[in-house]
């Protein structure tokens, strides 16, 4: 956007100044021939370029005062005078110029590769028109300082992007980097679980600012749901801990059974003890090693009716202990 903004207020001033120019240009090619009818200057100072060249400011290429009827009278080139003015600069177009009219006529044209104007001015004695004044006027000088006001908008923009740019450069080291690094590291040590860190001094109300606070809120957060987590972690391993002392030491026999791979997956001492078996042995215990075979389905039956929750016990289960009598359990 800058660059765009740049370009166009260039492309406006540099139009403006080199329409100035061409007018001021103007303005003074029609200065010797009002200068001539003020009688401020003789006719025959167009035989001196460098005076003429010294009031229009631009480099003279031909000038020339002829009477009404054509004849050159004065001239920079003494070789033309007394010659008929047409037939000396045939290469003029002259077809748009009223002889007779009472106005400086001016036209820009180019010639191996230069700019030139053509200025045509009546000069009058007593309100009398008595000849013309003719000047071939060099533009060069002029296109000169306009190409330099170009290039110097061109050298001014450039220089201007490049400070702007320099600004931005300086203010997002300065102010934006340090808090997106401190911002980082806050990230970095809670990363690393410290989830007391916080970005401190929060002072701007703008976009990182905003982010600052967000991190802070999401750290906060963070926090609160890991001590949620701990809090949970924490009531389980004691109710785990509840619940091992309890199995552990009861006086009845208790197991837990998987009854998708009919297996027992836990079992306290006083369990395996009635049924006659060491620790060791318990733990490789299968239902099939503690029920008769005539009693697995009803004993199956029992277990998918209570896990499906339609009972929640069952009574005087025969169980097989390891001596080959029955014990009788719940």
């Amino acid at each position: 956007i800058q660059a765009f903004v740049l370009i166009i207020l260039g492309y406006y001033y540099v139009k403006r100044f080199s329409d100035e120019i061409d007018a001021r240009v103007i303005s003074n090619a029609r200065l010797p021939g009002r200068l001539m009818n003020e009688g401020a200057l003789t006719y025959s100072t167009v035989m001196d370029k460098e005076s003429i060249e010294g009031i229009v400011g631009e480099d003279i290429k031909r000038a020339v005062v002829f009477r009404r009827d054509g004849v050159i009278f004065y001239s920079d080139r003494a070789s033309d005078i007394d010659k008929q003015f047409k037939s000396v600069y045939n290469d003029v177009d002259f077809s748009n110029y009223d002889f007779l009219s009472r106005k400086t006529y001016i036209e820009g044209y180019k010639d191996t590769g230069k700019s030139y104007i053509s200025s045509i001015t009546p000069l009058f004695s007593e309100n009398k028109l008595i000849g013309h004044l003719y000047l071939q006027i060099d533009t060069s000088k002029a296109q000169s300082r306009k190409n330099n006001i170009a290039f110097l908008f061109l050298i001014s923009s450039l220089v201007c992007f490049l400070l702007t740019t320099l600004v931005e450069v300086f203010a997002v080291e300065s102010l934006i980097i340090p808090r997106l690094k401190k911002m980082a590291g806050c990230l970095d040590s809670v990363e690393k679980g410290n989830l007391k860190a916080r970005i401190k001094n929060i002072k701007s109300v703008d976009e990182i600012g905003s982010l600052e606070e967000s991190v802070n809120s999401m750290i906060t957060e963070i926090e609160r749901r890991t001590q949620q987590r701990d809090s949970a972690e924490l009531t389980l391993r004691e109710s785990e801990r509840n619940f091992k002392a309890i199995f552990d030491q009861a006086v009845d026999g208790i197991a837990l059974v998987d009854i998708g791979i009919n297996t027992f997956t836990l079992m306290n001492e006083m369990f395996y003890t009635m049924l006659g078996y060491n620790k060791k042995e318990g733990l490789n215990l299968k239902i099939q090693d503690v029920h008769n075979d005539e009693d697995i389905e009803k004993v199956m039956s029992y277990f998918s009716s209570q896990f499906s929750g339609k009972n929640s016990l069952a009574l005087e289960i025969p169980m097989k202990r390891k001596d080959g009598s029955t014990l009788l359990t719940d």
